[in-house]
Order: C-alpha cells, then structure tokens, then sequence
C-alpha cells in the first residue's frame, strides 16, 4: 500500500511518502501497521533470447481491439507458469512523476550485472498538478526500446475536493453516472491520463495498466467501499479509455493488497482484467503465499506481485534485508507468479543485498532474456559447420 494520505497541508513527493494530512498521520500509522477462450496462433515472432513462437493459446486480452503486440506480451505472460524456468519477470519502481530517479536501474545494474525486466511509473495528480508526462514517458520509451516491459500505476485525487484528500466521502455511482457533475470531473482525470498513455501507444509501446489499486484497503477515496459500485467505477473507466480515448495497448491489471481478502467483492469480471495480483509488503523479507493467492489463480489470469516491499510499509529507511528471499518466497509458497516489482527508496532492490545471486536465479527474467519491442524474426540457425577438407594427399580413416 502506499505510504500517504492526502490532506490540507501539501509538500512535494520525494519517494514513496507524498503530500501528508498532519492531522491524519496517526490514524494513517495505525493502518499501516496492520499490513503484515480463445485459442490463436501467434504470427508475431519477437527477437531476442525468449520468443513467443510457442505461445499458441493463451487468455484474450480483455480489450477486444487490442494491438497484436498487446495480445502477444499477454500470451508471453500466460505462458510463463509453464516453463522449466526463465518464468519471472523482475520489475522495480522508478517513483513519482514528480520526482523520478533515473538511476536506480543503473545502480541496480552495477551491482548484479543485470536490469530488470520491467519497469514501473507511476501517473500521480497531487493537487491537480498532472504536468506533463514527458519525464516518466521518455524513461518508459528507453526502457522498452531496449527491449523491456514496463507498467503504469495511477494515482488520482479526490474528484471531490480536487486534492490529495483520502478523507472527503467520494459517491461512486455519480462518478460513473455519464451528466453528472462528478463524471464530468473524472473524465477529465481520464483524458490526462488517456494522453499520457496515447504518447507511448503511438510509439508502439505495450503498458501493464494498473489503475484504482488496493480497494481492498481502506487508505485511498476509491478503497473499502461497495463491492458493487467499485465494479462499475472499473468497468466505466476500462469502456471509456479504450472505447472513448482508443486506447488499445493496454494490459489492465487489477491490483488487491495482500492479506485483505475480498477478491469476489471488487472483482469486475473476466473481461475488464488482464492481469491479477497483489501489492505485498512483508516486515521479515519473506513472503508467505497471499491470502488472494488461490483465489485470484482461479480466475485463469496471470498472477504478479504487482508491488513488493521487504520491510514494513511504513518505513522508508528500510534495512536491508536479502533479496533472494523474493524468488525463494515465489517458488515456494507462489509458484505461478509471472513478475514482481519492487517500490523504490528503502524498498528498492537497489538497497538490498545478494541481488546479483536474485537476478541470476534460473527462474528470473531479466531485460537482456527478452526483447518485447522486437517486431522481427531471430536469424535463421545457421547450419552446423562441416569439417575443412583434409591438404591434398591427407587420408580421412
């Protein structure tokens, strides 16, 4: 879960801490402590060390229009619990659109020779102050022209009040009702975000889309509330950003807290979702399966840690703790995971140890295995190679 809540007086997000309510930090602590089909044959043959020419079934992607790539990185994420191994996608968090830090992939790097899979961004609108997405759009484009995957989750004020406030009652069923007052502010919520999403769409670039997360907490305006109304929030953001804004390279992942519980209240159905998972902290570093775990696999999606913190989630200065307890954690109690990824600051692989024996686990997927921007066959496997003829007057027994 994320670590602020909203309020009056506002400073500059600096990392997973964003604008706070003073008046609201002990309630927030309090929280915080309590965390512990269709078959079709894929024509499209992505270069690089994994392929998606033995994908031949997998889940429709949700969005009926989506792009053939869309469809392919989703077979490619339905084929992974299958694998011997190469089956889990690492992913780590650049932080807030105000304030990303482009390095930690870098550092992360340094230290295991390797760079995450995925790597996720995050469409934050502290006080109305969207900007522009140029900054967390150009970290994204590099990412996956170097053949990696990436993911944006989103965080939007209180169309109520206008500001960063979790507090402020929020009717959902007027947010959904098109005419209404509250639905002509959440489309223009939308639009923003629809524009940030339409400039990597138009470079051919596949998002793992992760909007209104943890509603099974009670931390956020749209969380702990009418399994019903929920529903339909999700389902008319999900028509109107792919029906309204033609936005068709989305993969829409429906993200839970761990431990929770109440998958079958807030669940939206089979052709809203692409993707489950949960967000999961863990105070030991170790993580036990989720209570979602079996529930959430039933629903024939891929399954994801879509956020993962080895430490309590309300301490930013984290101690590090080992990382190949993550991949440990997922073999044992998770098997089906296809990625997970980690938050950044004190939750960032970057501040943990034995990452380079994590990310060179059998089992992980690392940007240089794949290459999702490729749109082109590997050259053909060149013939073995024959024997030199033997000098003149040499005899071959």
């Amino acid at each position: 879960m994320e670590k602020f809540p909203g309020g009056e007086i506002s400073v500059r997000p600096t990392g997973r801490g964003a604008p706070v309510n003073r008046k609201t930090m002990t309630s927030m602590n309090l929280f915080l402590r309590r965390w512990p089909q269709r078959t079709f044959a894929l024509a499209l043959l992505l270069a690089g060390s994994i392929l998606f020419s033995d994908v031949s079934i997998a889940s429709a992607a949700a969005d009926s229009n989506a792009t053939e790539k869309t469809k392919a990185v989703l077979a490619y994420l339905t084929s992974l619990p299958s694998r011997p191994d190469k089956k889990v996608l690492s992913g780590q968090f650049i932080g807030w659109m105000f304030s990303e830090d482009p390095g930690i992939f870098s550092r992360i790097n340094q230290m295991s020779g390797k760079t995450p899979a995925i790597m996720s961004g995050n469409y934050a609108d502290f006080g109305g102050e969207w900007g522009n997405f140029s900054s967390t759009n150009s970290l994204l484009v590099q990412h996956w022209n170097a053949g990696g995957l990436v993911e944006v989750a989103v965080h939007i004020d209180n169309p109520a009040t206008g500001t960063w406030d979790m507090d402020t009652y929020v009717d959902l069923v007027q947010l959904a009702t098109p005419g209404t007052a509250l639905n002509d502010k959440w489309n223009r919520e939308l639009d923003r975000i629809s524009s940030g999403l339409a400039d990597l769409q138009s470079k051919g670039i596949v998002v793992l889309f992760r909007p209104l997360l943890e509603m099974n907490g009670d931390w956020f305006w749209w969380g702990g509330r009418d399994g019903k109304q929920y529903r339909d929030l999700w389902i008319y953001t999900f028509n109107y950003m792919t029906k309204n804004k033609n936005l068709h390279n989305l993969l829409w992942v429906f993200a839970m807290n761990a431990n929770l519980g109440n998958v079958s209240t807030y669940y939206p159905g089979g052709q809203y979702v692409d993707v489950v998972g949960v967000d999961y902290y863990s105070s030991d570093g170790d993580f036990p399966v989720a209570d979602e775990y079996d529930e959430l696999k039933k629903l024939g999606k891929p399954f994801a840690l879509t956020e993962l913190g080895q430490c309590d989630p309300s301490d930013s200065n984290c101690p590090s703790k080992d990382s190949r307890q993550i991949i440990n954690s997922i073999k044992q109690e998770m098997p089906d995971v296809v990625y997970w990824s980690n938050w950044n600051e004190g939750w960032g692989l970057d501040n943990h140890l034995y990452v380079r024996e994590l990310l060179s686990d059998p089992w992980v997927v690392n940007r240089g295995d794949i290459n999702l921007a490729g749109t082109t066959p590997p050259p053909p496997t060149p013939p073995a190679p024959t024997a030199p003829a033997p000098p003149s007057g040499l005899k071959i027994q």
